[in-house]
């Protein structure tokens, strides 16, 4: 089980957290295709790419890169999908 929230509760003021039973989230694309697929298990989380999908308007590939930001946060950028 894992809990979330809108990162940005406090600025919204919905500070409601979500128990999701299993350990793994998706977060959908416009199209309702799985944008990221995101597993926390033990102190591992897993990122998977998901499908070829639509968001925000461009069509993205199942691949993805990572950026080292700080020695604390990555950027995860889905690539382009080169049709």
């Amino acid at each position: 089980m894992i809990r979330i929230r809108d990162s940005h509760s406090e600025i919204n003021g919905n500070e409601q957290v979500t128990e999701v039973q299993s350990s793994t989230v998706d977060i959908l694309g416009d199209n309702d295709k799985v944008l990221f697929s995101i597993e926390l298990k033990g102190k591992t989380l897993s990122i998977s790419g998901g499908d070829n999908c639509k968001h925000q308007g461009e069509l993205l590939a199942s691949t993805f890169s990572i950026k080292p930001v700080a020695s604390n946060v990555i950027k995860v950028e889905k690539d382009i999908n080169e049709i």
